[in-house]
């Protein structure tokens, strides 16, 4: 049951893998390189049809882009890893406005 993390120094991917390391989980990295422009090759591109990373691979095979899904999905599937507030708490929700802010705002200009 291994996670595979799909990017490259820069592309975002080390808030998966820092919250997969958190949870304990069985991963492994990927490196697709930005300078050799491996994300828009066909390989990766059939990975993630537009070409961005992070992309996380889940043990059943199915795929999960974009890095607040990718956290959020870590999260459910682990919740003994308690990476985020209690479901239904007021924590939580603030929880989801930072991961949308940042998602939103911040990532766009790294």
């Amino acid at each position: 049951m291994t996670y595979t993390i799909f990017g490259d120094k820069g592309s975002g991917a080390f808030s998966a893998e820092a919250a997969l390391a958190e949870a304990d989980a069985p991963y492994e990295f990927r490196t697709i390189s930005l300078e050799k422009n491996e994300q828009k090759q066909p390989a990766f591109l059939a990975i993630n049809p537009s070409g961005k990373m992070p992309a996380l691979r889940l043990p059943e095979g199915d795929i999960v882009t974009e890095s607040s899904a990718i956290l959020l999905t870590i999260a459910d599937h682990f919740p003994n890893a308690r990476l985020v507030p209690p479901q239904g708490s007021s924590q939580r929700a603030q929880a989801y406005r930072w991961l949308a802010f940042m998602a939103s705002e911040i990532y766009p200009m790294v």
